[in-house]
């Protein structure tokens, strides 16, 4: 099982770093954010209610809050560790569920971002539904799968808890 560390503040060269990087940053941004050197996860990593996960040096895994319970993941990780994608994943749903008073996780999907919805399905996730027409990427409009998992159903999948 992964240790997984919780960035602050004093790792926003690291963060940001992993979010700028040319495999992950055209696939997190929309048409709303800036270009990848302008963009900057500080107001984020100060705020107490988010939660930068990193598994290993190559993943970062976010989550934000959607209410005190549920909460929205969303998944960076760099060429070197993707083939331990869903196992990083895991130990981050793990963490999260342990360390936290998080019932459940959900995901945004962009329907091109096929390698994002495999993951998900891999770690356990359930299609709950689609967004339509909200995701704005080169001035077209993509549903959205919308992916839920509840701690529950993570125990009942078998995976690690403590």
């Amino acid at each position: 099982m992964y240790k997984v560390k919780r960035y602050s503040i004093e790792d926003a060269d690291l963060v940001n770093a992993i979010l700028w990087d040319e495999s992950i940053y055209p696939w997190i941004s929309d048409d709303g954010c800036p270009p990848s050197d302008q963009f900057s996860s500080d107001q984020f990593l100060l705020a107490s209610n988010y939660y930068f996960l990193a598994p290993d040096v190559n993943s970062l895994f976010i989550y934000n809050p959607v209410n005190c319970i549920t909460w929205e993941i969303h998944f960076n990780v760099l060429p070197p560790s993707r083939g331990f994608s869903t196992k990083l994943t895991k130990a981050t749903l793990n963490y999260m569920f342990n360390e936290t008073e998080c019932q459940k996780v959900v995901v945004h999907i962009p329907l091109f971002n096929m390698a994002a919805f495999n993951l998900s399905i891999a770690s356990g996730f359930r299609v709950e539904g689609c967004s339509c027409k909200s995701f704005l990427k080169h001035g077209i409009l993509y549903d959205q799968y919308l992916m839920g998992l509840t701690k529950e159903d993570f125990k009942c999948l078998g995976y690690h808890m403590q």
